[in-house]
């Protein structure tokens, strides 16, 4: 039973994050890339993609420690409390580039919505799951 509630978490985590951490991993060389033209060229619209992508890199980590906080509850010490501020930094970060890349490519604006459903989703799950050890 416990193994199959941890393969459902790693499988609405990857369903959910895949596009987006496609789209972040080519952000980072190309988002970088034009950022910095941008920048270059006047533009403030750099500064928030770079912004996006390194707020995404900070909302990644954060995910990925809430998933190894309800696979392996008992190896982690942290409070769930803890990676909030990380979830918080990889949404700004997302919607800085998801509003660069919705005006550039708008067929990415259908993942938009999902994987911020799904950090909200494994948030509470983790933080029902802390909640229920500490009663």
């Amino acid at each position: 039973m416990q193994r199959k509630k941890h393969l459902t978490f790693l499988a609405e985590t990857v369903l959910g994050f895949l596009p987006v951490v496609s789209l972040w991993i080519i952000g980072i060389d190309a988002g970088f890339m034009a950022g910095m033209e941008m920048i270059a060229k006047g533009s403030m619209l750099g500064y928030f993609i770079i912004f996006g992508i390194i707020l995404g890199a900070v909302g990644v980590w954060g995910l990925f420690q809430i998933l190894l906080k309800l696979i392996f509850p008992d190896a982690y010490d942290d409070s769930i409390s803890f990676y909030r501020f990380h979830l918080m930094c990889g949404s700004v970060g997302f919607l800085l580039c998801g509003v660069f890349f919705v005006v550039t490519y708008p067929t990415i604006a259908l993942f938009c919505p999902l994987p911020l459903a799904v950090a909200y989703y494994l948030y509470n799950k983790c933080r029902k799951f802390e909640q229920l050890n500490y009663l």
